[in-house]
């Protein structure tokens, strides 16, 4: 009973994740966010380290977001 209510949720999170992932304006919004970071680290200067190294972050952690989000759509659609 436990295991069927655990796939629920999975499976639940998963749709979820799904609606988030096809909403135009979450697709529109990461994309942009990319974007923004990649022409900030451009524009960073070359002895601005710690500004560089930040933008490398944020980069990371959007990717890190959306892979994220793909990831739990992608259990919750796997068949049980």
């Amino acid at each position: 009973m436990k295991r069927d209510s655990l796939d629920m949720q999975v499976s639940q999170r998963g749709q979820e994740a799904q609606q988030v992932l096809a909403n135009p304006a979450y697709i529109q919004a990461i994309a942009q966010m990319k974007l923004d970071v990649i022409e900030a680290w451009k524009g960073c200067p070359i002895r601005d380290t710690d500004g560089q190294r930040l933008y490398l972050q944020i980069a990371k952690l959007a990717e890190k977001f959306d892979t994220m989000l793909h990831a739990t759509w992608r259990r919750g659609a796997s068949p049980r």
